[in-house]
């Protein structure tokens, strides 16, 4: 269980990085118009980012296609700005949260067959759900440093720090 709490605690802190490098952002017309780094710009990578999130819980809690589907598919239109980022994530994050909350160790054992999927364990369909995510913000953090609005460093030790920073060392001297 460990793994999938802190690869969902990563994609937590990159995530607010991410969110709080775009509240330099000066208007919607910028957040709108922010250059395409591989296939996507910002707006698109962060609604495929909260449409991956919403679409695999659905899927792994063998929820019917048409709530997770392409008819469900959250699109760059469905959140045309920052504040509209912002709540959807916020939301999607809270259902997230309260889902993974409720599963024991042996849900997180065992293997996923709804919808059509292989079989894997749900713990590995949730890593794969996360380092997915981490993946994609660092897309939107390439971005935002196009444009000039740094992130910050998103590794793995520093996202422990935003979280739980450890006291400094001890001095070895006595």
């Amino acid at each position: 269980m460990c793994a999938e709490v802190s690869a969902d605690t990563r994609l937590l802190t990159v995530s607010m990085r991410v969110l709080s490098a775009e509240a330099t952002v000066e208007s919607s017309a910028e957040f709108a118009e922010t250059p395409v780094v591989g296939t996507r710009d910002l707006r698109a990578t962060l609604a495929h980012e909260i449409d991956v999130e919403m679409s695999w819980r659905g899927r792994l809690r063998g929820e019917p296609p048409a709530t997770w589907g392409p008819e469900a598919e959250v699109r760059p239109e469905h959140v045309p700005t920052l504040e509209a980022v912002r709540e959807r994530w916020a939301a999607e994050e809270t259902a997230m949260r309260s889902w993974l909350a409720g599963l024991s160790p042996a849900d997180l054992e065992a293997p996923v067959r709804a919808n059509n999927l292989e079989g894997y364990s749900l713990a590995i369909y949730l890593l794969h759900v996360a380092e997915h995510g981490v993946m994609e913000l660092a897309g939107a953090a390439a971005i935002l440093a196009a444009v000039g609005w740094s992130t910050g460093d998103l590794g793995v030790l520093d996202a422990l720090d935003d979280l739980a920073p450890l006291p400094p060392p001890r001095s070895s001297h006595v």
